[in-house]
């Protein structure tokens, strides 16, 4: 039987985050016979009532295996995620980590066809399911994509397909660089080998690093049948400056991560980058989301670290 740990990280969101882990309960009364799965919500520093109905939600399902780890202050997506992995590598090592953004709800069979993959597929490292838009049968993400060193961005497998045309694509051979970081089922002895993911990037980018530093004999791999929907960008995208600060810290990880590994590249990331942004801001009349970018580019210049975002 597999031991499965499922880290949720949450950031004054407790609805969004009580409605993923009600769903992962689903999952693990359907997977009863299957595995073990352990549950670790990270309360990342919030300021609202975040603790206390998460608490609440914990104490009404006793029945389940889990442990609320409150962070003191916001540690970023990696430190966050990080404080569950080693709280649950203290429990017991698990044979798979699956993290999961709080906003995603998993869709019935999600864990059942994960496992079925893992079963037929051990040397995979890092697992993607299908993530589709809420309340949508579009897709968002299936599995990860691809990076394009000169613009600086992603391009996630499928996006925009419906998802009933997944089938389509199921068994074409596909090279992924990174697996969408909003769902990853990380084995774990890849996850222990690199000590969880790299907290340099407060907010994106660690999917990307956390792939970069595998071995060539480590692949990354898309679970077709597995389905979770995803808010995302969508509740991002109705609010500018949710949407101006998200700018700022993909802008300011882009940088990290050009510096550190397409050095060469950092300047036309940086002007190609902006340029989309500035036609961007001027459709959305968000002037913010212009400035946004420039100031993380200046702060990483100057070598300052990114602030965390006040709720």
């Amino acid at each position: 039987m597999q031991d499965i740990a499922v880290i949720v990280l949450n950031w004054n969101s407790p609805v969004d985050t009580i409605a993923c882990l009600s769903s992962i309960a689903e999952e693990i009364l359907r997977n009863s016979s299957r595995c073990r799965v352990r549950l670790y919500p990270v309360d990342n520093g919030s300021q609202d009532h975040s603790c206390e109905q998460i608490a609440d939600w914990i104490e009404r399902h006793g029945d389940l295996d889990v442990c609320f780890i409150q962070n003191s202050h916001n540690l970023g997506f990696a430190g966050g995620m990080n404080a569950g992995f080693r709280a649950a590598e203290i429990d017991a090592p698990a044979d798979y980590y699956w993290l999961l953004n709080n906003d995603l709800t998993l869709c019935p069979g999600a864990l059942s066809a994960l496992l079925d993959a893992t079963s037929t597929d051990p040397s995979v490292a890092v697992w993607g399911p299908t993530i589709v838009h809420l309340n949508s049968d579009t897709i968002q993400c299936a599995g990860g994509g691809r990076y394009s060193r000169l613009l600086g961005m992603e391009r996630k497998y499928l996006r925009g397909l419906p998802l009933d045309k997944v089938n389509c694509y199921r068994h074409r051979p596909t090279r992924f660089d990174f697996i969408y970081g909003a769902a990853m089922f990380i084995r774990g002895d890849i996850i222990r080998a690199h000590q969880g993911l790299d907290e340099s990037y407060f907010l994106y980018y660690e999917e990307l690093e956390l792939a970069r530093r595998l071995g060539r004999e480590d692949r990354l791999d898309w679970c077709c049948e597995s389905v979770v929907s995803h808010q995302g960008s969508d509740a991002t995208s109705r609010d500018k400056g949710q949407r101006a600060r998200s700018s700022y810290f993909a802008a300011y990880s882009a940088c990290q991560y050009t510096w550190r590994h397409h050095r060469a590249f950092l300047l036309p990331m940086i002007l190609i980058r902006m340029a989309g942004l500035a036609v961007q801001a001027l459709r959305e009349t968000n002037p913010e989301l212009a400035l946004a970018p420039w100031k993380a580019v200046f702060a990483f210049l100057s070598g300052r670290t990114p602030a965390p975002p006040q709720a």
